[in-house]
């Protein structure tokens, strides 16, 4: 069985969120969530994909605590519930309060998954 990267995938992609990375931008990270990533996303928001429980569900479980399963679950439901709110104009996406929602949730997905995450960012500049 192939093992894939999900773990450090997803981690680089919420931090991308988080930080609303102009290198990836709005449509590019979407696709990422939710064509590329969140494995449980793919058949839970594609019924007729009849994708249940399959192997890779399962393979990309595995790579998870319960505990970081379920930040991702919520992050996943309230990313969701407001992509199509979601500014795609790459000159002004990271001033959308949808956007910025979005973000402050991919930084609460984050803090459960790797909790150091923002210890570069926040450090003062001396």
């Amino acid at each position: 069985m192939t093992t894939f990267g999900w773990a450090s995938s997803i981690r680089e992609v919420l931090k991308g969120i988080a930080t609303l990375d102009d290198s990836e931008g709005p449509v590019e990270l979407i696709c990422l969530w939710f064509d590329d990533l969140y494995v449980p996303g793919m058949s839970k928001d594609v019924p007729e994909s009849g994708r249940e429980d399959s192997e890779v569900d399962r393979s990309f479980e595995s790579c998870f605590s319960p505990t970081e399963l379920e930040a991702l679950s919520s992050f996943h439901s309230f990313y969701a519930a407001r992509v199509d709110e979601l500014s795609d104009d790459p000159g002004t996406w990271r001033d959308d309060p949808a956007w910025q929602q979005v973000s402050a949730a991919a930084a609460s997905a984050l803090d459960t998954l790797e909790p150091a995450w923002r210890s570069d960012r926040e450090r003062p500049v001396l």
